[in-house]
């Protein structure tokens, strides 16, 4: 610690040594808690350089540093904790994981600290439209990896499958991941229409001699299915898709339905303080007819069809909503920095350093 006393060019340094005892537990809204349970300061060394004259001044002042500084070192300890318990709560708010839905994060009991590390064990809750939902029943057998991710990261974050699976349920429930797909019928391009149908189905044409826009609308029928397996990220998401026609009247009437089973690669990543992913067919989307309106008709024929117009617009919209990522559990003001992935069987690693904005 050094003063200066520019009037008089004069300058006091002082040799400090705090021993303190720092306890880290968890507080009641399920964040950590910083705690200084023992505080001793002492101040060791302390010169001075001044002018001969303001010697009988500067003598009596070193004594009443070394008495004084000592409480008010411990006192600004005292505070700081105080100050870091204020970004450590703010861990527990809700953050946005979709349109609707958010995700907060809380510990389930005080951190485990060894010499080498300190373990948090952090659970999640989900909330659609402002309100806690419930997840589905899992069995599960994870158990935290010990000397996982990067030796030399600041931090390790284990992502195990079952949270992606209640992500993606979530995603289910809030219909984010639902798609309706719309022909516009002056579009030069647009192959949805009743008349580009009907060559393939004649019964579609039978019933609309003159050529209308066609919707199509894809709602997940059953909970998507991920897989963490090896070095990839997949998900399953089975779709019923609805293929209607705009009628004279202007309503909406069915053709017909099929089933769809859409198989994708997750590509993850981490920005700022979100884990994110990019999307991509893992092999062409699987086809079945559920019901017709149109009776009987050639699947294979309609197939190409159905299939590039539902592709592309599917990706598009699924790269998007993966895009806004999931919050990672972080305080205000805290940034990862130089992410890496590691992806294990049934689980995920992302090891990063820390970077605090003051």
């Amino acid at each position: 610690m050094t003063v200066f006393l520019k009037k008089n060019l004069l300058k006091l340094k002082v040799g400090v040594n705090i021993l303190a005892d720092v306890v880290i537990s968890q507080a009641t809204i399920g964040s950590l808690l910083v705690d200084v349970s023992l505080c001793k300061s002492t101040a060791e060394e302390i010169s001075v350089t001044y002018k001969d004259e303001l010697k009988e001044l500067w003598n009596p002042l070193r004594e009443y540093v070394r008495v004084i500084l000592p409480d008010k070192l411990c006192s600004k300890l005292h505070f700081m904790a105080e100050e870091l318990n204020v970004y450590m709560g703010t861990m527990t708010g809700l953050y946005p994981l979709g349109p609707e839905s958010q995700i907060s994060y809380s510990l389930t009991h005080s951190p485990t600290i060894t010499e080498e590390y300190m373990s948090l064990n952090i659970s999640t809750t989900f909330y659609l439209l402002g309100k806690p939902i419930v997840l589905p029943p899992r069995v599960s057998s994870f158990s935290l990896p010990h000397q996982v991710g990067s030796k030399n990261a600041m931090v390790n974050f284990v992502l195990p499958k079952e949270l992606f699976d209640s992500i993606y349920f979530l995603m289910q429930k809030s219909g984010s991941i639902n798609l309706d797909i719309t022909g516009q019928l002056n579009s030069i391009n647009n192959q949805l229409t009743t008349s580009v149908l009907g060559n393939l189905i004649p019964e579609v044409r039978h019933q609309f001699p003159q050529s209308m826009p066609i919707m199509m609308k894809a709602r997940i029928s059953s909970a998507p299915t991920s897989t963490i397996h090896g070095d990839k990220v997949s998900l399953k998401l089975p779709y019923n898709l609805e293929v209607l026609a705009v009628s004279s009247n202007s309503a909406f009437k069915s053709l017909f339905s099929l089933d769809v089973i859409v198989e994708l690669k997750l590509n993850m990543f981490v920005s700022g303080v979100k884990l994110q992913a990019s999307v991509s067919f893992i092999k062409d989307i699987e086809l079945k007819v559920n019901a017709s309106n149109m009776g009987a008709f050639d699947l294979e024929m309609v197939k190409p069809l159905i299939t590039s117009a539902f592709k592309n617009p599917l990706l598009e919209h699924l790269n998007a909503l993966f895009g806004l990522g999931a919050m990672l559990p972080n305080i205000a003001k805290l940034n990862y920095i130089t992410p890496e992935i590691f992806v294990h069987e049934g689980y995920i690693v992302v090891s990063c350093g820390l970077h605090f904005q003051s």
